[in-house]
């Protein structure tokens, strides 16, 4: 599945911090392969500058060209759990939105409430 920047942070934020060992340990794996490496960051010139009381992060869009991830059965029951939450605690933002088409609607789980 291709995720650009913004999918992979949007999915990092909705990842639980802890579990039982078997979660632990694909939660590891998974902010492995979502994460930037300097290549990539040094590709799409990703900056990160303080604004205030704020981080801000930015690149350039056009240079993101996606990124293969490839999830196993366990890694996608967490994510669909993780949405599923957001979902039904009203939590979930346009972040959230090509997360929740790539991972939920081919399963008939866009039905709201």
């Amino acid at each position: 599945m291709k995720l650009f920047i913004k999918d992979r942070g949007a999915l990092l934020g909705i990842l639980p911090r802890e579990g039982n060992i078997v979660t632990v340990r694909v939660l590891s794996e998974m902010r492995k392969e979502l994460g930037i490496s300097e290549d990539e960051a040094k590709d799409i010139g990703l900056k990160t500058q303080k604004d205030g009381d704020q981080v801000v992060t930015t690149w350039n869009v056009k240079k993101d060209t996606g990124k293969d991830v490839t999830f196993g059965d366990v890694a996608l029951g967490i994510i669909r759990e993780q949405l599923s939450a957001l979902n039904k605690a009203d939590k979930l933002n346009e972040d959230h939105l090509r997360l929740w088409s790539l991972f939920m609607e081919d399963r008939g789980d866009d039905v709201p409430g």
